[in-house]
């Protein structure tokens, strides 16, 4: 299963309507952790899995989401109910709760990614305005792939360049990093 993480593109439709244009066909979910400021029923926000960030206002998105994906339980929120910028235990806590074997957050607009308690948590960051060591990069997504025994994790700038590949095999890590041109 390929699964499309994006987050905090704060009205910018063009981005987004640029990703469902390249990626939507090559993925099987797309999912958005909020902040997007577009209608649910809006395209291209249509083709993602969508949670409110705090920026959502009178959009009628949840707070959370609990998606079942092939052998992966996903758990969606934006993060600032969980105050993320403070620390990621109430975000872990709340995974662990809802039997997640990945949370997606966003909010902090900063690139992020850490396995622990048997969960990755990542944070694809800001498609629109980064922020954070990586903000040098751009915009940036993540593309999530499972396999029988491995979970890839796949990070791309907007300019469609590889940044970084991160597998969890049976739970050990390995962790390559990429500047492609």
């Amino acid at each position: 299963m390929k699964i499309l993480v994006v987050s905090d593109n704060h009205r910018e439709e063009k981005i987004l309507t640029e990703i469902v244009q390249k990626m939507g066909k090559q993925v099987d979910l797309m999912i958005h952790c909020g902040d997007s400021e577009l209608a649910p029923d809006q395209e291209p926000m249509s083709n993602f899995k969508a949670v409110k960030g705090n920026n959502d206002y009178g959009l009628s998105y949840p707070n959370e989401l609990v998606i079942n994906a092939g052998q992966e339980q996903l758990y969606l929120t934006h993060g600032h109910l969980q105050r993320v910028n403070f620390s990621l235990t109430p975000l872990m806590l709340t995974g662990q709760e809802k039997g997640a074997s990945i949370v997606c957050y966003g909010h902090t607009h900063q690139l992020g990614a850490v396995y622990d308690h048997q969960m990755l948590i990542i944070n694809p960051g800001s498609i629109s305005f980064p922020r954070g060591e990586y903000a040098k990069l751009g915009e940036l997504l993540q593309l999530l792939m499972r396999s029988l025994s491995s979970l890839l994790l796949i990070i791309i700038t907007a300019r469609w360049k590889l940044f970084l590949n991160y597998i969890v095999n049976s739970g050990v890590r390995n962790k390559g990093v990429y500047f492609c041109d």
